[in-house]
């Protein structure tokens, strides 16, 4: 039985984010003082009790989620979880309202993500990776860039540089992802905002969605992944 990892982003942050998984869990508590250490401040400190003004911060809210995903899969995979087959990493209120939208959200982030404003930071990315070691992923890599597989370093270099300004093409990522066996689709990282959005933008009724974000949640998940 398959199935696909996905990772939530920005907008998935909260103070008191994995508190349940910290206090059960070593490996987040050790992922996040990892974290802690290249970042010169204590990230877990931030992450339970806030500000919520800090950590909505770009700066901060990027370098937090990345150890929450990381944490909630080192908890996965020293629980003995599979491997999954696949992986994948996800404005104007008013304006979308006009246009029909039945809901649109204000997203706790700080800078224009995902639009052609942040092309030049792309760039500066652009030089920063150009000194930095990419290797091939053992896991096949679908980005919501393109929806498309990656394997090949240089090509997930170049998505790493687009996707700062590249919409999220999220409902056609979903769809590679699901395509074929996979039975299972589990957000590794606190809440269920890809989780939400992902039943109801799949409906197959033999595709099961799960998120991982405490001791109960993760044990219900290798129970329904070793069956």
């Amino acid at each position: 039985m398959s199935f696909a990892f996905v990772f939530p982003g920005q907008g998935s942050q909260s103070v008191g984010m994995l508190a349940a998984l910290g206090a059960a869990e070593p490996a987040v508590q050790s992922t996040f003082a990892e974290a802690s250490r290249v970042l010169g401040y204590d990230l877990w400190q931030l992450v339970s009790e806030g500000p919520a003004e800090a950590l909505n911060a770009t700066e901060r809210t990027q370098p937090a989620m990345l150890a929450a995903g990381t944490a909630v899969w080192r908890v996965w995979r020293a629980r003995g979880g599979s491997v999954p087959a696949r992986v994948s990493g996800q404005r104007a209120i008013e304006a979308a309202k006009a246009r029909g939208a039945k809901r649109a959200v204000l997203l706790p982030v700080s800078v224009p993500a995902h639009s052609s404003l942040m092309r030049g930071a792309g760039e500066r990315l652009r030089t920063r990776l150009a000194s930095q070691p990419v290797r091939t992923p053992e896991i096949p890599y679908v980005s919501a860039v393109d929806a498309r597989e990656h394997t090949a370093p240089e090509d997930i270099r170049e998505l790493l540089v687009r996707q700062i300004s590249s919409p999220v093409r999220w409902t056609d990522t979903l769809r590679v992802l699901s395509a074929g066996p996979i039975a299972q689709v589990v957000e590794c990282g606190p809440g269920k905002v890809l989780t939400g959005l992902n039943r109801r933008i799949e409906r197959r009724p033999d595709l099961a969605f799960l998120a991982l974000e405490d001791p109960a949640s993760i044990e219900t998940a290798l129970s329904a992944t070793s069956g």
